[in-house]
């Protein structure tokens, strides 16, 4: 069991977004693993926290560097030096916004997290979903977050394999590479919601 002096949530929530925040989450999934911590979010204990770590961040900041290296050495035309500049720091900041997703159990509802800079989220309330299935998403799809019409919202990072949330007619797509894991306790959870 881990003793400390400050609650276990603050802690977390403070080592949760420092640098070592992949460290920590394995740690936490080994320890959660072993039964020997019960992570806690807001007072209530957390039963699922995966982070995925994606690739595409690379490409964006190779972008990015080429925008910023045009822009400055096209620093004469001023227009299009600042338009290049601009969007080369534009994608290190998405760079740095679709690095890894993260999925936990926020209490009564699911809650997906990009980061490190946590700028895009979404939750899901358990009671709102009606079935989850184990799927694979597509090159339609895409990686990221996006809207298809005729096969609903997809949170993905990296890879094809996905959680399928159905919320009656909507569909949400989940991409995750602990897809087995996330399936069964959304199941688990749907079920102790409808009894």
């Amino acid at each position: 069991m881990v003793a400390c002096r400050a609650p276990l949530s603050g802690v977390l929530a403070w080592q949760f977004f420092m640098a070592d925040r992949g460290k920590l989450v394995a740690k936490i999934d080994r320890l959660l693993a072993n039964n020997t911590l019960e992570a806690r979010r807001g007072g209530i204990a957390m039963q699922y926290l995966h982070t995925q770590k994606g690739q595409l961040h690379n490409s964006c900041h190779v972008v990015a560097a080429v925008l910023l290296v045009s822009a400055w050495f096209l620093r004469a035309e001023l227009v299009v030096s600042v338009v290049l500049g601009a969007t080369g720091v534009l994608m290190v900041a998405l760079a740095y916004c679709f690095r890894s997703l993260t999925v936990f159990d926020d209490g009564d509802r699911l809650a997906l997290r990009f980061g490190p800079i946590p700028l895009f989220r979404k939750s899901i309330a358990y009671s709102d979903i009606t079935s989850v299935d184990a799927g694979k998403s597509s090159i339609i799809d895409g990686w990221g977050i996006h809207y298809v019409p005729g096969r609903g919202w997809t949170y993905n990072l990296w890879g094809f394999g996905c959680a399928v949330v159905h919320q009656g007619k909507k569909v949400i797509r989940i991409g995750s590479d602990d897809v087995e894991n996330l399936v069964s306790f959304l199941n688990r959870k749907i079920s102790a919601e409808g009894s």
